[in-house]
């Protein structure tokens, strides 16, 4: 009896390995539009076509669904104002994936706009439940803690905590993890602490070129009279506030299978070649970006500069970081680089459209 189950089963085995080839076989077609389809997408993403993006993503997961492209869709959602869409896709990433902390906080962050104080700490708490040393998570949760507008909700300790830690992982250069720290400060009544910390944010932000520096003066002028920091209860600070920003790295094709295709510009023959770069400043003053650049070159990286002008026929000068040849290199690049230094930075076509912020 043994030797003939041995016999059949053997009869089988061809058979049984002709039908996983031709399974494998149906499927190659379905793994291939699924990649394809997110190429495009996130093509199109990091060139600011995010119309294009959404389609191109949709796409792809009409013949799969992957936590990435809802991911993806929902930057894109957010470059194009619709929040709500992009809520839903995050939601639907963070299903797909739970321990997937960049969904959790950029969810965070529409709810943070939304005035859903307690839903947007849910958030980072989930976020840091997978991250701990998630940055924004880390400000995201200490700026609510110590500025959240119903009482219960509130814990200056806590936000002193967070904000500390966010502000180690930057190393003292995030001129918005100090401002948290600041509030936090002033949420606990320190409010010396709160004006030196503040003070020390706001040159901090002019020495990268200063934009929002009067909403981070309005603050300085509340800790001088004594007084914390409160979002309102529909979203907007009752000051001039400011959200801390959210990570909008476009997330990695399903799989590692070949490196991105990009579209390059003509920034010299090696950005031919590697057209990818890390954007981390944009100034107005040329000195001031070449100051960052040199302090960037004495720490070993490549760094360089670009001009681009804005709608307004005004000239920005950025401070770029690198060539590389695709997205999985450029992402490596930028975790080693906020790891080193804790300066924020974007990833970027090289002479081209940046990628969503961060």
């Amino acid at each position: 009896m043994k030797n003939q189950r041995s016999v059949h089963l053997s009869a089988l085995a061809p058979a049984l390995l002709a039908l996983a080839i031709l399974a494998q076989a149906a499927l190659v077609p379905e793994a291939r539009a699924i990649y394809s389809w997110f190429q495009e997408g996130e093509d199109a993403l990091l060139s600011g076509r995010y119309q294009e993006a959404v389609t191109a993503f949709t796409r792809s997961i009409e013949v799969g669904e992957d936590s990435k492209a809802y991911y993806n869709r929902g930057i894109a959602y957010r470059r194009l104002g619709n929040d709500k869409a992009a809520l839903a896709d995050y939601t639907r990433a963070a299903a797909l994936a739970p321990g997937f902390a960049d969904a959790y906080n950029n969810r965070a962050t529409i709810y943070l706009g939304q005035g859903l104080y307690a839903e947007a700490m849910s958030d980072c708490l989930r976020a840091l439940a997978s991250k701990p040393d998630h940055k924004n998570a880390l400000n995201q949760l200490a700026w609510l803690y110590a500025t959240a507008p119903e009482d219960k909700l509130r814990d200056g300790k806590k936000a002193l905590v967070y904000a500390r830690r966010a502000v180690s992982l930057s190393r003292g250069e995030d001129p918005g993890t100090l401002d948290t720290q600041a509030a936090a400060h002033a949420e606990l009544g320190q409010f010396k602490e709160a004006l030196a910390t503040g003070e020390k944010a706001l040159r901090l932000l002019k020495s990268q070129g200063g934009e929002g520096a009067e909403e981070y003066e309005a603050r300085l002028a509340l800790y001088r009279k004594g007084l914390p920091v409160r979002l309102a209860s529909e979203g907007a600070s009752e000051t001039p506030g400011r959200h801390p920003v959210q990570d909008a790295v476009p997330a990695l094709p399903p799989g590692r299978e070949t490196p991105s295709r990009e579209e390059t510009a003509d920034q010299g023959p090696e950005a031919v070649a590697r057209p990818l770069t890390l954007q981390t400043g944009a100034f107005q003053n040329k000195a001031l970006a070449e100051k960052r650049r040199e302090e960037l070159k004495a720490k070993g990286f490549a760094a360089w500069l670009s001009t681009r002008m804005d709608s307004q026929g005004k000239a920005w000068h950025i401070v770029n970081v690198g060539h590389y040849d695709n997205m999985i290199q450029a992402k490596a690049a930028y975790e080693a680089f906020t790891e080193k230094t804790g300066l924020a930075s974007i990833i970027r076509k090289s002479g081209g459209t940046p990628a969503p912020p961060r």
